[in-house]
């Protein structure tokens, strides 16, 4: 049976989950401070002072304190380091696949790349099913930001491949759905309509899957994206913001931001076939920015490329004007 302390400590915990889930990382850190701290009242409980490191390390990041989540990566990985317990040891691959994260924050893709990969590496059968699946998504938007669309695509290709297999192993899509894509070539663009025409009534809809079904859009519209179909790209990035917003209701959740942005880019890309596009891509951008005010995030990347979209933007919609 739990003591007094640890039931305290597991209460700033999920009062830190709740907060973090609304997007209020602030107050996130503040529980999963309380907590940590309360840690070292007793015989320290390492394995439970690394899950909560790693709370603060995913919140600090979600608020671009970059350097404050590496020293509690720094911290973590010297007590997993020191311990014997061997059960730490798959920890690592979660604080790996977030110091990956950090340096595509900084434009450091190749180290990005690098980390993500050693995170895969040493993960464990208990990771969540969708760690591997989104660690190579991850990968993907590095070789995307360095042009590198070859190996872009290979890439979110595997994704699709095991996310489909998590899918049938758990009973989610049929084990009869055929998805025989090579990742060494690229994917016939008939065989992915195909696939999110089986998805919309082949695929089950259910609480415990939600992220599981937004990567999967997220991972076929960027495909969609690379091959320069920008009407299926956004009907993927929509069905995805779709489901987001089953779970996370506030368009200010920072989980919804890859949506806005993916949404608000690919608009714009579609709208050089059907300017009436444009609108669509302008209402993104605004959600796009809410989503970076509201979450209180400094990250001078992400402002950077909002406001290269939002000028891209307006000379579009300038010269829209100056043609009728």
């Amino acid at each position: 049976m739990a003591n007094t302390l640890e039931i305290i400590i597991e209460g700033h915990i999920k009062d830190g989950e709740l907060h973090f889930e609304k997007g209020e990382y602030d107050l996130a850190i503040s529980y999963y401070t309380k907590a940590y701290q309360r840690t070292f009242y007793d015989e320290p409980n390492i394995f439970l002072q690394c899950r909560i490191l790693l709370d603060l390390m995913r919140s600090n990041y979600r608020l671009n304190r970059l350097v404050k989540a590496r020293e509690y990566f720094d911290k973590a990985l010297n007590l997993i380091n020191n311990s014997r317990d061997e059960s730490l040891r798959s920890q690592k691959a979660y604080f790996y696949a977030i110091k990956g994260k950090i340096y595509i924050k900084e434009g450091r893709y190749e180290d990005a790349i690098k980390r993500l990969t050693k995170a895969m590496k040493i993960s464990d059968l208990n990771a969540p099913k969708i760690f591997i699946p989104q660690i190579y998504s991850d990968i993907a938007q590095a070789y995307i930001a360095t042009y590198n669309y070859e190996n872009a695509e290979i890439t979110l290709i595997t994704s699709l491949r095991k996310q489909l297999q998590n899918l049938k192993d758990s009973g989610d899509i049929s084990n009869n759905l055929h998805d025989d894509f090579s990742e060494s070539q690229r994917p016939a663009d008939e065989k992915l309509e195909g696939l999110v025409k089986y998805l919309e009534s082949g695929l089950k809809h259910n609480s415990s899957n939600v992220l599981e079904r937004a990567l999967l859009y997220d991972t076929i519209g960027s495909m969609f994206y690379l091959h320069t179909l920008y009407k299926q790209a956004v009907s993927c990035y929509k069905k995805s913001e779709n489901i987001k917003s089953e779970k996370f209701e506030l368009k200010t959740n920072y989980r919804r931001l890859a949506s806005v942005e993916y949404l608000s880019k690919a608009y714009f890309a579609y709208a050089e076939s059907d300017p009436e596009q444009l609108d669509w891509a302008i209402t993104y951008n605004k959600d796009w920015r809410s989503i970076i005010r509201n979450t209180k995030v400094d990250d001078n990347i992400l402002i950077a490329k909002l406001m290269i979209n939002q000028g891209e933007l307006y000379l579009k919609q300038e010269k829209c004007k100056a043609s009728l």
